[in-house]
Parts: C-alpha cells; sequence; structure tokens
C-alpha cells in the first residue's frame, strides 16, 4: 500500500534532504519530481553532479524558468509549466504524470512552502488535499516537503493532518 510521507525540514538541510529523498525513492522506482523553486536545468546538473542518475525522474518544473515564451526542444522527461500560481495547471499535470509511474513510482512536491508563497494557504491546503487523493486513488506513494518556517505553520498543522507520517528533519 502506497503512503504520503510530509518532510518537514529546516531550510539549512533543503537540498540535503531533497538529494537523499530522491535517492532513496529512485531505488523503489521511477519518480515524479515537481519543483516550485529550481529550474529543471539547475536540478539536472545538480543531481548529476552528486551521482544521481536522474533518467528514472519526470520533471514538473513549476518554477517560471521558461515563462519567456521562447520556443525550446524540450527533453521527454520534463514538462515545464509557466509557474506556481496556476495550481489547476499543477494538478492536472501532476495527475497525468503519476499515471505514468502507477503502481510503483512515487510524486516528490517540493515544496508546498514555496507553492503558499504565491498562493493562499487555504488554497494550497485544498490543492494538497486533491493530491493526496489522487495518489490514494491510485495507489501512487508521495512524498511532500514543507519548509519549517514561522508564518508556515498552520498550513503545515492542517497538510499534517493529511499526510500518512509525518517526518521533521
Amino acid at each position: 500500500m502506497a503512503s504520503i510521507i510530509l518532510y518537514i525540514i529546516k531550510s539549512e538541510t533543503y537540498l540535503r534532504t531533497v538529494d537523499g529523498i530522491i535517492a532513496a525513492s529512485l531505488k523503489k522506482g521511477p519518480l515524479v519530481y515537481v519543483n516550485a523553486s529550481k529550474p529543471y536545468s539547475w536540478m539536472k546538473r545538480h543531481l548529476g553532479e552528486v551521482g544521481i542518475d536522474e533518467s528514472r525522474v519526470f520533471f514538473i518544473d513549476c518554477s517560471g524558468s521558461r515563462a519567456d515564451g521562447k520556443p525550446r526542444v524540450e527533453p521527454s522527461n520534463v514538462l515545464f509549466l509557466e509557474g506556481p500560481l496556476n495550481l489547476t495547471s499543477l494538478s492536472i499535470a501532476i495527475g497525468k504524470a503519476i499515471e505514468r509511474v502507477s503502481p510503483n513510482g512515487a510524486l516528490f512536491l517540493d515544496s508546498l512552502t514555496v507553492l503558499a508563497l504565491y498562493n493562499d494557504a487555504g488554497t494550497v491546503s485544498k490543492f494538497a488535499n486533491f493530491i493526496f487523493t489522487r495518489l490514494r486513488s491510485l495507489d501512487v506513494s508521495g512524498v511532500i516537503l514543507g519548509i519549517e518556517v514561522p508564518s508556515g505553520t498552520l498550513l503545515i498543522e492542517e497538510i499534517s493532518a493529511l499526510a500518512d507520517e509525518v517526518k521533521r528533519v
């Protein structure tokens, strides 16, 4: 049975924690990695530098890194969205992507805290509930990241109630 784990991390350990989660998830199966803060090109380079093979990762880049509208050849393992404001587009993209990795894969959403910078907390909470329900219906595991910040406490508490497990790192 798939589970949904909420990691609440300190900003100082962010990158090291993300690397560890990606590496551990890939040992179990393919991964859909949603990133709202770092562009795909940066993450691809970084994962290579730390020895993580990104070929089994499907990236959803909603950092806005391709918001300039210039046509480019996109790699087959990445989907670029305009930015973190449109949670409806993000929900649709996640839904399609997790069907590709079902049932042995996982979704890694990085991070709810960044999404809450662009959207109100209530909207992000509803978005998380929708994603959690979708993951459970497809029996796909989820790793959700929340960065520990004083202003995000209420959102993290709400999301904690929806997750199967909460880990503070």
